[in-house]
Formats: structure tokens, sequence, C-alpha cells
């Protein structure tokens, strides 16, 4: 191939690669049940106030939540780096009660959230406004992705995590909590939670798919 034709092949490489990925993501979006993250992350988008705060604790998900939200302040992110596990809704909860004037939106997976949830308790004491969206995959996807990767497999005990009731132990907790398992409730139960003058969860069941740690 001459300089001059690889000058404009590659570019037009590049695009229809490009739209064929957004037609099938917005493919999945539509997809009724399973939830994809993807249609999590653009409602979300959709519903929050412009000047709210993300706090992400799920790992399984980012890639997903960075394609489909934007940040556009100061402040407005903060995610830890790789290596524990439980910080996200303690961080929500700090962040709102330092910044009462902003919805705080921490995006966190079911596994992740069993190690701190009664972080939510504080978050009703303080009155913090912060919208919990679980994002409820049964298990620990990342750490299955990471077996994969590393050719053990994800068969290890403990790595999946069913038949918990997040709405019910955040009811105990004082908070205001919906469950959703169709992508039609998705909408609904998010404006409910920015509209709520207190903490809110949301417990989203998403595609358990296992994508690849890369990918």
């Amino acid at each position: 191939m001459s300089p001059s034709r690889s000058r404009g092949y590659w570019p037009s490489c590049l695009k229809r690669a490009v739209v064929a990925r957004a037609r099938a993501h917005a493919a999945v979006e539509q997809r009724e049940h399973p939830i994809s993250a993807h249609a999590v992350f653009a409602a979300i988008e959709a519903k929050r106030p412009s000047d709210s705060v993300v706090v992400l604790e799920a790992s399984s998900h980012a890639s997903a939540m960075h394609t489909r939200m934007q940040i556009r302040s100061p402040g407005g992110f903060y995610y830890a780096g790789v290596g524990g596990i439980g910080n996200g809704l303690p961080c929500a909860v700090g962040v709102q009660i330092a910044n009462p004037d902003r919805r705080v939106v921490c995006a966190v997976g079911d596994g992740a959230l069993l190690y701190s949830f009664q972080a939510l308790w504080t978050a009703v004491h303080y009155k913090a406004r912060v919208v919990v969206i679980v994002l409820d995959n049964q298990g620990y996807g990342v750490l299955k992705a990471s077996g994969d990767y590393l050719g053990v497999g994800h068969g290890q005990p403990g790595l999946d995590v069913r038949g918990i009731d997040h709405v019910a132990l955040a009811q105990g907790l004082g908070a205001s909590a919906y469950r959703v398992e169709a992508l039609a409730d998705l909408m609904p139960a998010l404006r409910d939670a920015f509209e709520s003058q207190g903490p809110t969860l949301v417990s989203i069941a998403v595609d358990p798919t296992i994508a690849p740690l890369l990918s």
C-alpha cells in the first residue's frame, strides 16, 4: 500500500471500528434483561445533577462508566487505586458530608459493598444525600476475570455472592431503597432516588457475563 493510500486507510478503519462499537453498545443498552452496565451509566448520566460527584468502586464496570459519563467539574470524580476493596461507600458518604451542596453518586459492585455496607447507617444519621447504585452481578466479577486471565479459572470458593437482599439491608439501616431487574424500571427508580433528600440505594441486576480482564 502506498503512503498516500495508507494515510486515509487507517483513519477509515478506526472510524468504522468506532461506529461498530457504538452500534453494539446501543443494541446492548436497549436490552430489557439482563441490564447492561452501559445502560445503567447512561441512565445515571441522564438523571444526575450536572454538579454531582461520582464515586466509583465497580472495577468490572469502570470502562462502561468512563464511556457513558462525563466529569464536568473539579472534585467531581473519586476512584481508589486497584488493590483495596470496600472504600467506595464510606468515601461517598464522606465526600457528601464535606460538600453538602452537591449530590453524590456512589456506583459500587455488590461484592465490594459487603465490605462496608454499614456506612449507609452513617449516611442516614447525617442525612447525607448519597445515591448508592449497586451493580449486582452476584459475585466478584473482576476477581473472576483475573482468575481467567491468570489461567486458574474462577471456580474458587467465595467468588459468587448470591441471595443477598440489598433493599432489606438498606431499609433496615433507615435508608430508602429500590430493586431494579428490568430496564423499564430503571429510570423511574433513579428519578425517585435523585429526588430524595436523604440517602437512597438502588440495587440493579446487571449482566453477570464475565468480560475479559483487558477488554
